[in-house]
Order: structure tokens, then sequence, then C-alpha cells
């Protein structure tokens, strides 16, 4: 063959690789930006973040942002939260890959990360430095993300310690105390209900098992989960006497709602009785073993269990925040629960576990701050916001703690080495990284979850009536 003719080919060879490689690459961000739009299905990344802190316990300043930098405005009122609003916008490669801002000062540094896209009024959360005092400095060093206004909106918090008064964690499913609240209940005067067994989802049968039986794996699901709710709070420091499951039906709390008369039985078991669910609680917070599903049970339980203890404060899902139909009726039914008991003094801090907008907030990887959630107007009411910074030793705490439930880790195998199970092992396999790299679809709580703060929105029990009444106006109404 000529020396041309081979140069010819040659060329016509790197011309097609470089066109199959342009294919690829166009492929490639193609497949990441519908990912991405899947992830904000709900919202514009675009729009800003609004929220409406009308009250005395917040103090607001204006802060100038020079070179990247803001400085803390000297106040003789102490605090231990701080959101800094401001505009920010993202550069194309935060376009891609999620943005962070990068703030440091005295030797902290904490990272805060976005949506991908994201621009508009965001809020940085400051808390972790209210140690560094007034007049010092803030560094903010933005990670393919600008800020994009010379000036920011401080707004300062100050609520009262959480001490040796007795709180009461409200879990609508075993893990959500240790997901939400650890780091605020360990070592503390606590108490913790979790409503359901947590018995509804992933198989529990063993894998190799070929037709695994809903109601078995229901029973195996659930039993586990509750020992889990009981047991796990002790890692914490909390007695087995101060934790209790009261066994109801995962996922069928809207349905007692909308019922209210009525017994609702478990899907799969077809039972009501939930003595079957209540058999490792060794306190005397409830003394019934059996007992039927149905809503007035539910909030004379809850109702009984705050006659007993008398909390001052009580940790529950945020009914507007948090969309898990079984999170928000369990604040529901707690609320109720306080008018029967006629609790007339003390505060909610409200969590939020399963984000309305987008299952994947908190955004960035484990060990960032969380900051405040998607909210795009000012109808969310609230009296205060309380950040609690987790040193690095408490997020390893945290991290066994949530390593101690069975649902959040991986359901045991029994290796058979056959083909059906070659099979289920190259599908999973498949699964796992098309969903956490290629779609970058990772939901865990390990990365959700351990993080270097935690974040609670507060009412008073005074605050019920007028923002359960709102939230219901849209939502189940009872029969």
């Amino acid at each position: 063959m000529k020396p041309g003719n081979r140069k010819r080919k040659f060329r016509i060879f790197l011309w097609g690789f470089a066109i199959l490689l342009g294919f690829a690459a166009y492929e490639a961000i193609s497949l990441q930006i519908k990912s991405i739009d899947r992830l904000y299905k709900k919202y514009d990344v675009h729009a800003d973040y609004s929220y409406s802190f009308d009250n005395p316990g917040v103090t607001v300043f204006k802060v100038p942002i020079h070179g990247n930098r803001v400085q803390l405005p000297q106040t003789n009122t102490p605090w231990d939260t701080a959101f800094l609003k401001v505009r920010i916008e993202s550069d194309f490669v935060g376009n891609l890959n999620e943005p962070f801002m990068e703030i440091a000062s005295e030797g902290l540094i904490q990272r805060q990360y976005f949506e991908r896209g994201a621009s508009g009024a965001r809020y940085l959360n400051l808390s972790n430095f209210a140690h560094i005092g007034g007049g010092n400095e803030i560094s903010l060093s933005g990670h393919h993300i600008d800020l994009k206004s010379p000036e920011a909106e401080l707004l300062l918090f100050r609520n009262d310690p959480v001490g040796d008064e007795t709180i009461l964690i409200v879990a609508p499913h075993p893990d959500d105390a240790e997901i939400a609240a650890f780091g605020l209940y360990s070592q503390k005067n606590v108490y913790i209900v979790t409503v359901t067994a947590g018995d509804a989802g992933e198989e529990y049968i063993l894998r190799n098992r070929k037709y695994p039986d809903d109601a078995r794996n229901s029973i195996l699901k659930g039993r586990l989960r509750a020992w889990d709710s009981v047991a796990t709070p002790i890692w914490g420091g909390v007695s087995p006497l101060h934790s209790v499951n009261l066994g109801y039906f995962d996922g069928m709390l809207k349905a007692m709602y909308e019922n209210r008369s009525a017994d609702i039985p478990h899907k799969s078991i077809r039972t009501t009785d939930l003595s079957v669910f209540r058999r490792y609680n060794s306190s005397d917070l409830i003394s019934e073993k059996s007992k039927t599903s149905n809503w007035g049970n539910l909030v004379n339980d809850l109702a009984h269990i705050l006659r007993k203890i008398q909390p001052k404060v009580i940790v529950t899902p945020h009914i507007y925040l948090d969309g898990h139909n079984d999170h928000q009726f369990s604040t529901i039914a707690l609320f109720e629960a306080l008018k029967i008991a006629r609790l007339k003094s003390g505060k909610i801090y409200l969590y939020n576990n399963h984000h309305i907008l987008t299952d994947y907030f908190p955004f960035g990887p484990a060990h960032s701050l969380i900051s405040l959630p998607p909210w795009f107007d000012n109808s969310l009411k609230t009296r205060s916001v309380y950040s609690l910074g987790l040193s690095p030793d408490q997020q390893l705490e945290k991290l066994f703690a949530l390593d101690a439930h069975h649902d959040l880790r991986p359901v045991p195998v029994i290796n058979d080495y056959s083909f059906p199970w070659l099979i289920r092992k190259v599908k999973f396999l498949f699964l796992d990284f098309y969903g956490n790299y290629i779609l970058h679809k990772d939901y865990s709580y390990l990365r959700r979850a351990i993080r270097s703060n935690e974040l609670f929105f507060i009412l008073t029990f005074e605050d019920i009536g007028a923002f359960e009444k709102e939230f219901l106006k849209h939502s189940a109404q009872p029969k």
C-alpha cells in the first residue's frame, strides 16, 4: 500500500474516532442533564428561596461583602444560629456537578452545597461560627458558584439551650429519631416514641428465596425494625425504659386519619392487632401489648405518654416541609394528643427527613452543612430556627447509630452461587452503579444525615392550632 493511502486511511480513522468521542460526550452530558432534571423536578433551581422570619427573636443586619469576605457585626444579643442570605449563580461546571461554598474563619472550614445549576437567593449557614464573635471576618470561597450581590442579609437567632428538661422525640419509623436528632438527644433526658414498626418496603426474607411471602416479609422486617427502634438509642445514652415502639403499621397513618372510627388492617398480614410488633417494649410508657390500629388509639397512646412524662421540648416531623404521609400524620396525631393532655408550655422542634420538593436534600456529600431547604414563599410560619453543630466525634457516633438500623444496611444475602443468584447479583450491582454514578441518585441516609449540624424549625405549644389548621385545609379530611 502506498504511503499516501495509509495516511489517508489513518486520517479517516482519526476523524471517525473523534466524531465517535464527540457523540459519546454529547450523550453523556445529555444523560447528566436529564438525571439532574429528575433530581429537582418539583421546582426551578433558578428561583429565589424565600422565608419569613418576622418575629422578635430574630435580629437582622445588612452586611457588605468585600472581596468574598463578610464581617460579623458587633451585637449585645448572643446568638447560636445564623444564616446569610446571598445571591448566587452557578457556572457551566456547576450545572453538571454540585457547586459549593467554602466558609472559613479562624481555622474552621465548612462546606455548603447547592443544587446543580443553582442561582438566585440562598441561605448560607454560618451557625458553626458563632464562637468567633462580632468584628471577625468569614471568607466565602465559591467553587463553580459565584456571589452576585455586594450586600447580604444576616439573620441571627437566639434559642434557649436544651438542658435538663424532658425531651420527647416522635419518630414515625425506626431510624427517624437517629436521622433527625441523634446529636440533639444524645446524653439528654430523652424519651423516644416510634409510631410504626417500619414493616413496609424492601424484602427481608433472604434474597435466595425465589418467591418471598409478603406477609412473612412484613412480619420479619417489622420485628427487626421495632427491635432497632428500642435498642439503638442505647448508643446515645437513652435507657430502653425510655424508648417504646407503638407498633402501628407502616404507610397506614393517613388512612387511619381519614377513617378515624375504623380499624385499619395491615396490607399483607390482614390483621388490625398491633401486638405482633409491640413485643420488644420493656418500657412502661404503654401497658397494652395488644391494641387495634385506629386513629383514636394512636392519639390516646401519645396523650398517655405526654401526661406521664410532661415534656418541655418535643421533636417531631415538619408537616409542611416533610412530604412523607406517615411523618405528617404522626405530627398531626401528636398535636391532637397535646390538646387532650392539656400541656400548655413547651417548644416543638420540627425536623425534615423527606423534603417535600426533593428527597435528594440535603445536597452534597456527608459531613457538609445543612442549611434552609428549598422553599419559595413566605407562608412557612416559625418562631425560630436552630442549627445544632456536631463535632467530628459526634458525627462518627451518629454514623454508628445509623449503621445499627437494619433498614439502612444492605439486606443479607446467602451466596448459593446458582445461576439465578448470579443474575440477581449482577442486576443489583448494575442498579447501584447506574443510580449512584450515572444518575447521581445517592439517596442514602449515610450521605444525607451524617452532617456537621442538625436543623430544626421551632414553634411553641401555643402555635400548633393555627399551624395544623392551615395544613389540614389542603390535606386529608376525616370521615
